[in-house]
């Protein structure tokens, strides 16, 4: 698997349709930062990549005034700046990447068998959505996968995710 702007298109469009069907409304968005970068969150996810994806225009706000956006770009990148903070402050451990095969394979399964779609990344690292988790193999298949270097908090840990096309920040949900 290698990356191609049309699975980033597919991606962002994804997270995107999912955005506007959740309540977190000041968590979801889309915009051009100051650097240029495509980003774009949901709340639960959060992706940034270094050039938009040919052919994509990225318009969609959560907010439908438009002299708002702006001044919701700057909020969001003000947002995006925390939630990467661990990583960018070193506070982070590589984890192993999880495999492609056995995520995709597990998909079918569960969904085979009306499960959850939680998909545990292994001992002492967290539980994620299983769709957004292959959203995020399919947009970076090769990259670097990171944790809280806290091993106390490695199990509720979010999972950064760093490649040579961008970044993401995947929130991790409960097993329970």
């Amino acid at each position: 698997m290698k990356y191609t702007e049309k699975t980033a298109a597919a991606v962002l469009n994804s997270l995107l349709r999912a955005a506007r069907k959740t309540p977190r409304e000041s968590l979801h968005d889309a915009w051009t930062d100051e650097q240029g970068r495509t980003c774009a969150m949901d709340g639960y996810r959060a992706y940034c990549l270094n050039a938009a994806p040919a052919g994509m225009k990225v318009t969609w706000t959560s907010r439908p005034d438009p002299a708002r956006a702006a001044a919701r770009a700057a909020d969001n990148n003000k947002i995006l700046a925390h939630v990467f903070n661990a990583l960018d402050a070193g506070k982070t451990v590589e984890m192993p990447a999880p495999d492609a095969d056995a995520v995709k394979s597990f998909m079918a399964a569960d969904k085979e068998q009306g499960g959850r779609g939680v998909y545990d990344l292994g001992k002492d690292f967290p539980a994620v959505n299983v769709k957004y988790l292959w959203d995020i193999i399919r947009l970076f298949p090769v990259a670097k996968w990171y944790v809280l270097a806290d091993p106390y908090a490695r199990m509720v840990s979010p999972v950064f995710i760093v490649a040579d096309e961008g970044r993401a920040c995947l929130l991790p949900i409960r097993q329970d």
